[in-house]
């Protein structure tokens, strides 16, 4: 993983003049890096990438079926997280498991690692130690 480039974070946070103001950025961010996981961990389940075609004459099995809304809570306040569906209700996310309502401190961490510029195996290897939690190293790629 690439660190994130400077200029970037430097308009991320030009407009941070509080700490409330990057405590807002803060969550902004870890809702996007959350969804974006999210639909990872579906993309691995399924077998197939969003918006990718099925062959000619193929049928898939099992697919996409919209997006639940739920709430949920951590160290930075309310995070509205968008999980996945598919068709036969087989999807089991491990991000964020169904009926979870908090992230008990995960959230900092999982920023944390990639602001350190870890490796997609050490995220899945720490997130693995801290949360019991199985992530592929190839899963934590999607998410970067």
């Amino acid at each position: 993983m690439e660190r994130l480039d400077p200029k970037l974070m430097d308009d991320l946070l030009s407009d941070c003049k509080t700490p409330a103001d990057v405590k807002n950025l803060y969550s902004q961010l870890l809702q996007r890096m959350i969804n974006r996981s999210l639909e990872a961990e579906l993309d691995v389940h399924l077998n197939y990438d969003k918006g990718e075609r099925s062959e000619a004459g193929q049928r898939r099995s099992n697919t996409r079926n919209g997006k639940g809304n739920k709430t949920i809570k951590g160290e930075f306040g309310e995070l509205q997280v968008e999980t996945p569906r598919d068709r036969d209700g087989s999807f089991e996310p491990k991000l964020i498991q169904k009926r979870q309502i908090r992230l008990a401190g995960m959230d900092e961490h999982i920023l944390t690692l990639y602001a350190k510029g870890m490796t997609t195996r050490d995220i899945a290897d720490t997130i693995k130690r801290l949360y019991g939690v199985d992530i592929s190293h190839t899963l934590t790629a999607y998410g970067c």
